[in-house]
């Protein structure tokens, strides 16, 4: 019984200790900086992100759009920005994975990109988030 009791206070201690350092923990600085390069319009996705490319006709309010429906939303914290790119961190909802998020434009293009800074694949997590704040920002990929 002694020893039932020592592996579920040990699982316990382990799995608190994993929720409280992934909620803790932040992105490497480098992965917050603006991306090198602008993709062609359309949605690119990889293993652990996607990154949504559209050519509005009204760019600077499309991008101020983006921004505020990005910054208002919740877990999402606003870490770096200029003229023309913001960078975000967003907490996924159950165990508060760290993601970065960016909304730039550049060249008459918007982008909004979301990736995974833990682990390997997102399930679709950011590509879903993506298309949500495009939608709400009244964007839609063409």
């Amino acid at each position: 019984m002694n020893s039932v009791l020592i592996a579920i206070a040990a699982l316990l201690l382990f799995w608190g200790g994993l929720a409280f350092w992934i909620r803790t923990i932040s992105p490497d600085a480098a992965r917050l900086e603006r991306p090198d390069t602008m993709p062609e319009p359309g949605t690119h996705t990889t293993m652990g992100g996607s990154t949504t490319v559209l050519m509005p006709k009204d760019l600077d309010a499309a991008f101020n759009r983006l921004h505020q429906v990005v910054q208002n939303s919740d877990r999402t914290t606003r870490m770096a920005s200029d003229p023309d790119h913001r960078s975000f961190v967003t907490r996924t909802k159950v165990m508060g994975f760290p993601d970065v998020v960016h909304v730039w434009r550049e060249g008459g293009r918007l982008a909004i990109s979301g990736h995974l800074t833990i682990g390997k694949g997102d399930a679709g997590v950011n590509a879903k988030r993506n298309v949500r704040w495009l939608e709400e920002a009244g964007l839609t990929p063409s």
